[in-house]
């Protein structure tokens, strides 16, 4: 698969200059260009609507008056995380994960799972990165960041959403598709291509990853990266002011739940905004998916 191939290069790389498969366990590995850490401030969680605005936009012109104001990202169960540039601190990619813990996922609200069964469960959406040189790197430090907060907090299930041909990058990770075949959704107000659900124990995502995937796995589970900083665990999302547990979007927002919604339509026109100063856009101007897509959600 030759875009996976693309994807992965820069662990094999890595792996080379680590000393090939003798490098140790859990040690700091060859340093990484880009730096993953939560977004923490209103100015970068505006800069990270930007890029997620851009993204679908470049995917389809609809996507561009696609409403990217979403509650989940101050939701007291959510971790925005966010990817930059080491070398001039440019936003490169964000990935959104929501852990259960007794709140709300964002999938619940179009009643696609019984989530009764699936223990503690963390879902993994808004998967974005920019047409920079160092946007695959950004990709694979993200899903590890993502990887990272699911072990620690113990989660049992992992879920996404994604849309072609997103999905088949998950799939090549391990996941396997909610419905078989594949139920296609579109989330209403949101984007304009059609989404699947995926679903994985994380206890067999593993396996498969070391099966499948040893570079990744290495890079995701068995090295030490201080670059990456995922939000530790027992810690509150710093986005969420409230203090509360976040039971339901707040008043006021629209109401998304079973909204199907049919490709090529699209909400009226609105402003995308404008990163905020202090905040360098990526060099390139483009958005895209390592290789993948024109936009990753």
């Amino acid at each position: 698969m030759r875009s996976m191939g693309k994807l992965l290069a820069p662990l094999s790389a890595a792996r080379s200059l680590a000393g090939g498969d003798s490098a140790n366990n859990n040690t700091d590995t060859p340093e990484l260009a880009v730096n993953v850490r939560p977004v923490a401030t209103a100015e970068e969680l505006t800069a990270i609507v930007a890029l997620r605005r851009a993204g679908y936009g470049r995917h389809r012109p609809e996507g561009r008056h696609a409403s990217m104001a979403d509650p989940f990202d101050r939701a007291t169960n959510a971790v925005v995380l966010a990817a930059f540039d080491k070398s001039d601190g440019a936003l490169i990619g964000s990935l959104r994960v929501l852990v259960s813990d007794g709140n709300p996922l964002e999938l619940d609200e179009f009643e696609l799972l019984d989530r009764s069964r699936l223990g503690r469960c963390a879902e993994g959406s808004r998967l974005v990165v920019a047409l920079h040189p160092l946007r695959s790197q950004a990709v694979l430090a993200l899903l590890k960041a993502a990887l990272v907060i699911c072990n620690e907090r113990a989660v049992d299930t992992m879920i996404v959403g994604a849309h072609r041909p997103l999905d088949t990058m998950y799939r090549w990770f391990g996941y396997d598709d909610l419905h078989t075949p594949p139920r296609w959704f579109v989330p209403g107000g949101l984007f304009p291509d059609p989404h699947c659900v995926l679903i994985q124990s994380r206890e067999v995502l593993c396996e498969r990853l070391a099966a499948g995937c040893p570079d990744f796995h290495r890079f995701g589970l068995l090295t030490h990266h201080p670059e990456i900083e995922p939000l530790p665990a027992g810690e509150a999302n710093p986005l969420d002011r409230r203090g509360a547990r976040a039971a339901a979007p707040p008043q006021g927002t629209p109401d998304r739940r079973a909204r199907w919604t049919p490709p090529g339509s699209a909400p009226a026109e609105s402003a995308a905004p404008a990163a905020p100063a202090g905040i360098p856009a990526a060099g390139s101007g483009g958005v895209g998916p390592c290789e993948m897509h024109e936009a990753c959600a």
